[in-house]
């Protein structure tokens, strides 16, 4: 049958994962079958990464049509802001997932945040460096929920995504107002707001990227630190604002000393960092071919494999 798995087919494998904000998703990850037997399947993903699965599965299917045959499918010429993409970090082996968070105005290059919070800058959309996994969603609904910091100048605001209004989207801002904007607007406020957190430890740059020269790499670093410093310095002083508001004095009434009206404390939200790193895939160092048969399928209830591993809809 056509459907039946055998050696050298691209499949799709199902995992559960966290992203960058912390949220959980159902993902389908590419991989190639190396071996087959007749309860098991040993499947590829990279250089370093081997899973054996007991087969069939309903986590588990076979691509449409192989990455290999389906390069403008895969490897796209253009990419947008808010596509789920897997990238060899710094142009090594392995692939990791990400979504893309800037593209240079030729589309020759983009900025990627990796599902464990790196930020990984320049990377070249040419030479099978990035590989498209799910379109962004046109609706938006990725962004719906999200935090973000609106920059004008030295002027910042933080709010939330609440709301789609038609082709714009609506952020309801901390002072109570609104702002509306683009998908590519709001979508840059919210990476915006994720991105004040990068230490430069995990800030990377595409090795022998030739974008730009090294006198302008080090200019562009200097006002990213300028940046980050104004805009950490502004939430410093949002946050001693918080705090005095919440230790406002007791206020006793004249004529009823003996009860005290009290203020209120302002709610806080949680910061936290409770994100969990989510690996490419969660595979363990090859197999032993000793245990194939003894593979265990995946381990994820009530998932359905329908619908194509990639949509291609923007």
């Amino acid at each position: 049958e056509d459907n039946q798995i055998k050696k050298g087919d691209d499949i799709k494998a199902l995992y559960e994962v966290r992203d960058m904000f912390d949220v959980l998703r159902t993902e389908w990850y590419f991989g190639t079958v190396i071996d087959v037997k007749p309860k098991s399947i040993r499947v590829q993903y990279d250089e370093t990464n081997i899973k054996t699965y007991r087969y069939p599965c309903d986590d588990i299917a076979k691509l449409e049509t192989s990455i290999k045959d389906s390069p403008e499918k895969y490897y796209p010429e253009i990419f947008c802001v808010g596509d789920v993409v897997d990238a060899k970090f710094r142009d090594e082996t392995t692939w990791y997932r990400g979504r893309v968070a800037h593209v240079s105005q030729d589309g020759k290059y983009c900025n990627i945040i990796y599902y464990d919070q790196e930020l990984e800058l320049d990377i070249p959309t040419t030479g099978k460096k990035l590989r498209l996994c799910e379109r962004y969603e046109p609706s938006g609904i990725w962004l719906m929920g999200k935090p973000a910091l609106l920059i004008d100048g030295t002027d910042f605001r933080t709010g939330t995504v609440s709301k789609k209004l038609g082709s714009t989207f609506q952020i309801t801002v901390s002072d109570g107002s609104s702002v509306s904007g683009s998908y590519d607007d709001v979508a840059k406020a919210v990476f915006e707001y994720f991105l004040k957190d990068v230490t430069d430890s995990k800030r990377h740059e595409w090795p022998g990227s030739m974008r730009a020269s090294r006198t302008e790499r080090n200019r562009i670093r200097r006002q990213r630190r300028e940046e980050k410093k104004a805009i950490d310095e502004w939430f410093g002083q949002a946050k001693k604002r918080e705090v005095k508001a919440e230790k406002k004095p007791e206020i006793k009434s004249e004529k009823k000393p003996d009860i005290s009206a009290r203020t209120r404390s302002l709610s806080r939200s949680d910061t936290s960092n409770n994100a969990v790193k989510a690996e490419p895939i969660d595979t363990p160092d090859e197999a032993d071919t000793s245990k194939h048969d003894n593979a265990e399928c995946l381990d994820i209830q009530g998932l359905s494999l329908e619908g194509p591993a990639v949509s291609m809809s923007v």
